[in-house]
């Protein structure tokens, strides 16, 4: 049975567990800070023995220094590390469409940050898959708003992301989905 990390106990995290625990053996890690580089080396240590690493962690609240740190900092560093340290892996990470269509007008500086954030944790993931360094396989998805906390709960059913999610980490492991993105049809 393969073994599963999902990095924040998130709404995803848990509807994906409470869905798949029969099929993977998952676990969720969610004591940490992703904006501490202590508590992103101590995910490392635990990520190592797992087959797929899934990151699930957001925010769009606070100041741009945590909203960064959370979106990019961390993970970014979490998975360079990884790649480092001879991962061999999936790296899966739940990206935003906001990374797409980044700004516009009345845009709040929250939300901006957010997006670019997001921005560049996929632009750098995809730099780091096209380098082929380290032999990771290196996944980003990128859905349109979904029914959590983060969203008020507004947005496509989160079983719908939790089936792409599954898809991507059922994929044979000669076939590497980069980038997916996708919204729901209004």
């Amino acid at each position: 049975m393969e073994k599963i990390l999902i990095i924040a106990n998130s709404t995803l995290a848990q509807e994906f567990k409470s869905t798949y625990n029969d099929i993977y053996s998952i676990d969720i890690y969610n004591n940490f800070d992703m904006k501490s580089k202590k508590d992103c080396i101590k995910i490392l240590d635990v990520a190592q023995m797992y087959d797929k690493v899934i990151f699930t962690a957001g925010s769009h609240s606070g100041d741009s220094w945590d909203i960064i740190s959370t979106n990019f900092t961390g993970p970014c560093f979490i998975i360079s590390e990884l790649v480092n340290l001879g991962f061999k892996g999936h790296l899966i990470y739940i990206g935003s469409y906001g990374s797409v269509w980044t700004s516009w007008p009345d845009i709040s500086l929250e939300r901006l940050t957010y997006n670019t954030s997001k921005l560049a944790s996929v632009k750098f993931i995809q730099g780091l898959e096209h380098s082929k360094i380290g032999s990771a396989r290196l996944s980003v998805i990128n859905p349109s708003k979904f029914q959590t906390k983060m969203s008020k709960y507004q947005g496509m059913e989160v079983l719908r992301i939790i089936e792409i999610l599954k898809w991507i980490v059922d994929s044979p492991s000669d076939i590497n989905i980069t980038n997916i993105e996708f919204t729901a049809e209004q």
